[in-house]
């Protein structure tokens, strides 16, 4: 058995990368050494063709490796750090388990360990792990899913618990204004009545204000676009908006130099405001997502607030988005 590494550990073993060129290299048996490529995600691929068959994907640590390094980054950037937080638990408890050996009961296990450490985060875990059973065949190993008998505990509790402490008053947010720059106060008012997700926000642009509407082609995520009719206090604000751009640029929320904010540049200014506030009397903080709970919540209708969003289901809103319960009237008075 050969040394341990101490660098470049992510790498299955006989890969090395060249520091210079960046090419990384398979170094097989007989001291042959074959080009994987530049690109790691491509490389790992070309690495498990180039292995026999019998060879492929031995443990766990193998299997989670190698979904976490070719499919993982493909997805969204908040999808891949959560499972990057998921992969790291799977991989501590079960990493040195043989793949193709893996029980029901030894899921079961792991499953009832982690929930009595984090209730709500074992379950994001054996999302992950069953997802990464069902790939295993594709890479050639014969696995049926083991997690996908495995009951989970609902989550209900803990997060209506959490719901109720991140919810927003109207309070909280004049508070946390005082201490925002104009942009992102006019950020978080175009927010509070339109209710897109932050990605979708931070694209918006001249482009996307029609005669008819104003048409967001992008909201994000599922995909889709939202067309949403002028009002006076929507037309007042993007009015107020599109005077605040620097010249030369088309973005509504841009940086001094007229650059777009992206998803760094605005969670720093976010967090400067803040600290500012929690100094100046915020008693709680909050995060940027938040806002888009608050919009849902505050709407008197659901069936409406779901469309408003983006939202191809009233359920996915209401479990999702909505803080405090559903709104209802008091039956009337009988005798």
């Amino acid at each position: 058995m050969g040394r341990p590494r101490k660098s470049n550990i992510h790498l299955p073993p006989k890969v090395y990368q060249d520091k210079k060129s960046g090419m990384f290299y398979f170094v097989d048996a007989h001291n042959k050494y074959h080009q994987l490529g530049r690109d790691l995600s491509c490389a790992i691929s070309s690495y498990y063709k180039l292995m026999p068959h019998h060879e492929r994907l031995v443990s766990m640590a193998d299997l989670i490796d190698r979904y976490m390094i070719e499919l993982s980054p493909l997805k969204a950037p908040t999808t891949h750090a959560d499972e990057l937080k998921s992969a790291k638990q799977l991989r501590h408890r079960l990493g040195n388990l043989y793949a193709t050996d893996v029980t029901s009961v030894d899921v079961a296990q792991y499953y009832s360990l982690r929930s009595e450490e984090a209730a709500v985060r074992v379950n994001r875990e054996m999302s992950l792990l069953s997802v990464m059973f069902k790939q295993a065949p594709f890479w050639g190993l014969p696995i049926n899913n083991p997690a996908a008998s495995i009951r989970r505990k609902s989550e209900f509790p803990a997060k209506a618990a959490k719901k109720l402490e991140r919810y927003i008053t109207d309070e909280q947010i004049l508070i946390f204004k005082t201490y925002t720059p104009a942009w992102l106060s006019l950020y978080i008012d175009l927010k509070l009545i339109r209710g897109l997700r932050q990605s979708a926000m931070l694209k918006l642009n001249t482009s996307m204000i029609l005669e008819s509407c104003f048409f967001v082609h992008d909201i994000s995520k599922g995909g889709g676009a939202l067309m949403f009719d002028w009002t006076d206090d929507l037309k007042a604000l993007i009015d107020l908006i599109t005077d605040s751009i620097p010249f030369g640029s088309k973005y509504f929320f841009t940086s001094k130099t007229g650059e777009p904010h992206n998803a760094e540049s605005f969670s720093s200014a976010w967090q400067r405001a803040m600290v500012k506030a929690s100094k100046n009397g915020l008693e709680k903080r909050f995060a940027e997502r938040y806002l888009r709970n608050k919009v849902v919540t505050d709407c008197n209708d659901l069936a409406r607030a779901s469309k408003t969003v983006g939202h191809t289901s009233t359920s996915v809103t209401k479990q999702h988005y909505s803080m405090l319960g559903t709104r209802v009237e008091p039956f009337e008075k009988r005798v």
